[in-house]
């Protein structure tokens, strides 16, 4: 039964897959909560050892990003949790043909209400302020300790201002039934409000009006995230290009001078590295760059997430229109966040340190096994019954193959090791190998 349906036929009609629309947010929800719950444990992990070693207290400064990170994943859990439950939670004397499943009571419709705005309200201003905190570490370098002052009061501001959004619509029983989900909804469902109709048609027994409240505590911001979001990963991406630029002609500056300079000694190699100041930018650029990547994804990941739920509230609310195939993908998406924020956690991460970690981390291992690379650059892949391969980018097979033709084998190995990161390789690198590698560089050249 696809298609586009306005609000009396829903209400009314009865018109839609009650079952399918429960059950289609229960895994992805869970795996949100699954990857969140990790990913906490594991930047509290980080944060604990990364202090006990920092000295005295005063130097003593917690990550902002990490701590943003931190709250990211509570709020992806006090959004996703609700709809693990869905519409198990709804009171149980409700009849109703769009709501399949009901087995709570008010208490819990009320507990699984206040939970769920809790996360709506935080999730999309805490992504935000993730990104917004980006801009500073990438673009304008800000020192840790200065965003830092930053995170901290936008903490307590964000998380004060979720709180009093959830608590207030408890004493005005704004928490109803809202068919896979308890949320700010007046009851019974299609009763006649006081602020469209007036007092005196008015006849809502629960949560009078409590659809103005969704509409600017929870709708409201939910715009202005995605959009500042947007525009902080436009600044993120202009100044990533930016520093790639310049750490690629500094690269091949460095590569020209190495093999220009192949057969002096290590010593006098040394003479002529870059000064210290200049070794430190580039190292802090890397680091720009890797934390640029990071957020850019996470980004990413909120955007793809809630973009089909702010689209389909704009359907509901402005043309009075529901589409139930976009609605049920709208609701499989929307709370798998922190899905998608484990998998990028795990991007940048050699190993776990706590149990549930190594567990997600080592299945995690395991599927992308299944993929291997070969020296011409070759890699394949396998998924189940599907097989398939693919070229990596020739910037890559050029280097290891134009190596590869020396009679010296150790000056392939060398090559591996060069190659594996090219935007990264400077004077430094070549210095770090053996002197044996020198020569055979010199066999290369000649």
């Amino acid at each position: 039964m696809n298609g586009n349906y306005t609000v009396a036929e829903v209400v009314d009609d009865g018109i839609g897959n009650a079952i399918l629309v429960a059950f289609a947010p229960k895994i992805p929800a869970f795996l949100s909560v699954v990857g969140s719950y990790v990913m906490m444990r594991e930047i509290a992990w980080i944060l604990l050892h990364r202090n006990k070693h920092r000295g005295p207290k005063e130097e003593r400064i917690s990550h902002p990003i990490l701590c943003t990170l931190f709250s990211i994943c509570l709020a992806d859990i006090f959004y996703s949790l609700p709809f693990i439950f869905t519409t198990w939670a709804a009171p149980s004397h409700i009849d109703d043909p769009l709501l399949w499943g009901n087995v709570g009571s008010t208490a819990t419709c009320t507990a699984q209400g206040f939970v769920l705005h809790l996360g709506a309200v935080s999730s999309p201003m805490f992504n935000f302020l993730q990104a917004f905190l980006s801009v500073f570490f990438v673009k304008y370098s800000w020192s840790e300790a200065r965003v830092a002052v930053l995170e901290q009061r936008f903490q307590i501001g964000l998380w004060t201002f979720a709180l009093l959004t959830a608590t207030v619509p408890l004493f005005l029983n704004m928490y109803n039934n809202g068919y896979v989900v308890c949320w700010l909804h007046s009851y019974p469902m299609g009763c006649k409000d006081s602020l469209t109709y007036g007092k005196d048609e008015a006849n809502c027994e629960r949560g009078d009006n409590a659809w103005l409240w969704g509409l600017i505590f929870a709708f409201f911001p939910r715009w202005p995230a995605l959009l500042g979001g947007a525009v902080c990963m436009f600044i993120i991406y202009r100044a990533v290009r930016q520093m790639e630029n310049r750490l690629a002609r500094y690269a091949g500056a460095s590569v020209a001078f190495a093999t220009t300079k192949t057969c002096n000694s290590l010593e006098e190699s040394t003479k002529n590295l870059p000064p210290p100041t200049q070794i430190h930018q580039t190292v802090s650029r890397e680091r720009s760059h890797r934390v640029a990547i990071q957020a850019y994804l996470y980004i990413l990941a909120y955007m793809g997430c809630q973009a089909l739920n702010a689209i389909n509230c704009y359907i509901w609310f402005a043309m009075h229109t529901y589409n139930e195939f976009f609605d049920v993908v709208t609701y499989a998406i929307a709370p798998s966040q922190g899905f998608w924020n484990f998998l990028i956690f795990c991007r940048t991460r050699p190993e776990m340190h706590t149990w549930e970690g190594k567990l997600l981390w080592q299945a995690w291992q395991s599927i992308r096994s299944h993929c291997c690379c070969d020296s011409s650059g070759l890699c394949c892949c396998s998924c189940g019954h599907c097989f398939f391969c693919f070229q990596k980018p020739s910037s890559d097979t050029d280097a290891s193959s134009s190596v590869e033709n020396s009679p010296n084998s150790n000056s392939h190995h060398a090559s591996q090791d060069l190659g594996s990161s090219p935007s990264s390789f400077s004077s430094l690198d070549l210095l770090s190998l053996p002197k044996e590698v020198d020569s055979n560089e010199e066999n290369v050249t000649k």
